[in-house]
């Protein structure tokens, strides 16, 4: 028969074993590691070096599209990259009002589109502008008219090429400007469950302030940032890389005077001083000689002068090094 043991024996077995000392504390102290609330739902599927390349990619777009509203809405135009979220498709849809001005961009060899998200405000006041007028700032929603959806696809195709440029540090995307839709529920921008990465600009212009979002389905980000993810890129000297990029393409568009030297003489104070209408003056150029071209004060190439045309022309023989 097994033995029963008295209440006194198991009291005194209880008061045997040790008793640990009670932790107190928040859990980053019990730890020793910060604790982050994580998402199961919508979990951050982009690691920490695409986040970066995505971000510093829209900087750069964010001031091509600067510059290509200051040219259209010919006034100071400022815009600002805001943020990144990452949500699903259904979320993103609900989260556009209606009607809305939104555009989808097909992106060969991908089976997703991008969507561009642009405030009814900003080409309301871009069209009027573009057209001639003072420019209004209307409050008011509405679809746009017939008129007004093929000026803004023309306007996208340009905006497109500066578009691609920004993400060509990464892949150059060759895109075509998709539909026109006022209705979010209309759109499908990806799979059903799938996730969307959306970006935010912040347009501002003529002391109003308006969005500018791009949407892009999770798919399609992982696809253009494999190469990152495979640290392909090297992702710390991509500013610099953009940034010259920027330099360049605003230099391309810059004008600068050009001169041709004919040749020169000296002349005494006397001699200057009696010179009349009809007189001639002899160079120091013979007619074999060749002529510098100045860029600025600089000499920069070799050449002759002749008649093209009825109009006054220089040929180009070599560059002075």
């Amino acid at each position: 028969m097994p033995q029963v043991l008295s209440q006194k024996e198991i009291d005194s077995i209880l008061h045997s074993i040790p008793i640990e000392k009670k932790i107190t504390g928040s859990p980053e102290m019990m730890t020793g590691f910060s604790i982050k609330p994580y998402n199961f739902k919508n979990p951050d599927q982009l690691s920490k070096s695409a986040r970066r390349m995505l971000e510093r990619i829209h900087f750069t777009f964010a001031k091509y599209l600067g510059y290509f509203l200051n040219d259209q809405l010919r006034m100071n135009v400022q815009v600002n990259y805001i943020s990144n979220a990452h949500m699903s498709d259904t979320e993103y849809i609900e989260s556009l009002p209606n009607p809305s001005c939104l555009y989808t961009f097909q992106v060969k060899s991908y089976e997703r589109n991008i969507l561009f998200e642009i405030q009814p405000q900003l080409v309301y006041f871009l069209v009027d502008r573009v057209l001639g007028g003072p420019g209004k700032f209307i409050e008011i929603n509405r679809e746009l008219t017939a008129i007004e959806q093929r000026l803004m696809e023309r306007l996208l195709n340009k905006l497109i090429i500066q578009f691609n440029s920004a993400w060509s540090i990464v892949k150059d995307l060759s895109i075509e400007v998709g539909s026109y839709y006022s209705n979010p529920n209309f759109v499908q921008l990806a799979e059903s469950g799938e996730s969307v990465v959306s970006i935010s600009l912040e347009v501002n212009y003529a002391e109003n302030v308006n969005l500018f979002n791009i949407a892009y389905p999770y798919y399609m980000i992982n696809q253009l940032l494999e190469r990152v993810e495979n640290d392909q890129v090297e992702v710390e000297h991509v500013s610099s890389v953009i940034d010259r990029r920027l330099i360049g393409k605003n230099i391309e568009k810059t004008f600068i005077p050009v001169a041709i030297n004919l040749g020169g003489t000296t002349l005494s104070f006397q001699e200057l001083m009696n010179l009349r209408e009809g007189d001639v003056l002899f160079l120091d150029k013979k007619r074999s000689d060749l002529l510098a071209l100045y860029v600025g004060k600089i000499p920069k190439f070799l050449g002759k002068a002749g008649i093209m045309k009825k109009r006054l022309a220089f040929k180009v023989l070599k560059s002075i090094q």
